[in-house]
């Protein structure tokens, strides 16, 4: 008797081929976690830009709010009390209650950590790390009266290694509203 012929019909593997599957895969999955590492990155310094121009922002409102504040002070002085500082410029004490050395600007708590929803070490003291100025003088604008004062508010404050600085003026007239 003859031995009968069993004939396959599955194909073996190449040898070695097993091996070329998990190198490829394995190459697959170190491309796939520099590409995720490369994004994660751009991601992180997004975040960061945003948090830098947020502290920003925040530190502009609070030097607007102070500049506002004076200036509304300055408004409510007299003509007469003012026209005794033309030409000078004082240094308004920040953070400060105490108003027998000079004029006194106390910032508002404006500096919430908008991530974290916590106040900023420097709202809960609520001190602004920061300088104002403020400075009279003869506004000398054409077509309106000589006697007619400018008043300027400057608030700086520096911020990543850089001065930056708000000003907002106003004009204050003889006649005005509490004169």
């Amino acid at each position: 008797m003859k031995a009968k012929k069993t004939v396959r019909t599955e194909k073996r593997p190449a040898p070695g081929s097993g091996r070329n599957e998990l190198a490829l895969y394995l190459i697959e999955l170190l491309v796939s976690i520099a590409v995720a590492a490369l994004v994660s990155a751009a991601l992180v310094e997004g975040l960061a830009d945003c948090e830098r121009i947020s502290s920003q922002g925040q530190c502009q409102i609070l030097a607007a709010a102070m500049a506002q504040e004076q200036i509304d002070n300055a408004r409510n002085s007299s003509y007469a009390d003012l026209a005794a500082l033309v030409g000078s410029t004082q240094t308004l004490q920040v953070n400060k209650i105490d108003t027998t050395s000079g004029p006194s600007l106390n910032p508002r708590p404006l500096l919430m950590d908008q991530m974290n929803l916590v106040w900023t070490p420097a709202a809960i003291t609520n001190e602004f790390q920061g300088t104002a100025t403020e400075t009279v003088d003869i506004a000398n604008v054409p077509g309106l009266p000589a006697a007619m004062l400018k008043v300027t508010v400057t608030v700086s404050w520096k911020e990543g290694g850089n001065t930056r600085t708000y000003s907002q003026s106003t004009l204050i007239a003889p006649n005005g509203i509490h004169n």
